[in-house]
């Protein structure tokens, strides 16, 4: 059993999130970690425990080949829809697929907000996904603003 201390920096780093992340976790009671005087310290063993916890709940079938996965089984009904239900039916899967990404998706609008997140970005940033929706890429990275998403290829 390891008694091995971290600071904010350090679970920050091994996290891959921002310090201020890791505080705002920690003082809300969403990351095991207590205050010694006035800083923050994390036991390395349960910051380990909630990594692999995460990527267990957030990785839903890693490295399985697509011929492996289990065939998808539409109801009877739905084996000849007309144009739309199919539309609607091929959206429906899409929505799914994203959200249950083990990727963080972000789709951002041209001024910089987010339009979509899924839970895998929420997780990656420490934020609800109402609060990423009320959020823009300079709010995340204040050394993107505006103009720079605006040219960036593929945005």
């Amino acid at each position: 059993m390891s008694s091995e201390l971290l600071t904010i920096a350090e679970v920050a780093a091994r996290l891959r999130v921002s310090h201020d992340t890791v505080y705002r976790l920690a003082t809300s009671g969403q990351l095991p970690g207590r205050k010694v005087g006035r800083a923050w310290r994390f036991s390395a063993e349960s910051i380990e425990q909630l990594v692999a916890t995460e990527v267990v709940k957030s990785e839903a079938i890693p490295d399985t080949p697509v011929a492996a996965l289990p065939p998808v089984v539409l109801p009877e009904s739905a084996t000849h829809p007309d144009a739309d239900q199919r539309r609607e039916q091929q959206l429906r899967l899409t929505e799914y697929t994203v959200m249950q990404s083990p990727d963080a998706v972000f789709w951002v609008r041209p001024d910089g907000s987010f339009e979509y997140v899924n839970d895998r970005a929420c997780l990656s940033l420490g934020y609800s996904r109402e609060e990423l929706l009320t959020m823009s890429v300079s709010d995340i990275d204040p050394d993107i603003t505006f103009g720079t998403v605006t040219s960036k290829p593929g945005i």
